[in-house]
């Protein structure tokens, strides 16, 4: 996402300047109070938006996961074509991580950021621990699996209050 701030006849500004408009992804923003808005609010309000679309598809990535797995539980799958599954999602879930990881956060997101790496860190992990159990039936990769999905949902939590706590103007936990 770009955001181009200007001041009057189209001059681009120097932070700390007052602003007359706010081009946003071809939507032109007027502020209400033109000389009391920071571009950090703006930087800041938009990494807030781009969080809320990355957590969103995150939770989707994960629930349709999921909803895979339900059905090799439900023995709709082999092994082997779970397996097959899980290799088609695991270069999504890393693509979502590495695209997570190119973004800057603000100091007011830095926690959540980093929790969220974490996160999606820990269940990149616990797929790939699943897909060695599918494989060997290695019980051992099963409840490692099992216990990095554990830690995926703790440190999503932990984002989860974090985002709050940031929103909300408390400093987290």
């Amino acid at each position: 996402e770009k955001t181009h701030c200007y001041k009057n006849q189209n001059q681009r500004i120097i932070n700390g300047h007052s602003i007359d408009y706010i081009f946003i992804n071809g939507k032109i923003i007027i502020p209400i109070n033109l000389n009391n808005i920071s571009l950090n609010i703006n930087q800041e309000e938009n990494y807030k938006n781009y969080l809320e679309n990355v957590i969103n598809q995150s939770v989707d990535l994960t629930r349709s996961f999921q909803s895979e797995i339900a059905l090799w539980n439900g023995h709709k799958y082999s092994n082997e074509t779970m397996s097959k599954i899980t290799e088609s999602y695991l270069p999504k879930f890393i693509a979502q991580l590495d695209q997570f990881n190119k973004t800057s956060a603000p100091a007011k997101y830095s926690k959540v950021k980093e929790n969220y790496v974490k996160s999606f860190d820990s269940e990149i992990k616990s797929y790939r621990l699943f897909d060695i159990y599918l494989k060997t039936n290695n019980s051992t990769a099963n409840k490692l699996s099992t216990d990095y999905l554990s830690s995926a949902l703790t440190f999503e939590t932990i984002a989860r209050n974090d985002f709050t706590a940031a929103n909300n103007g408390s400093s987290g936990r």
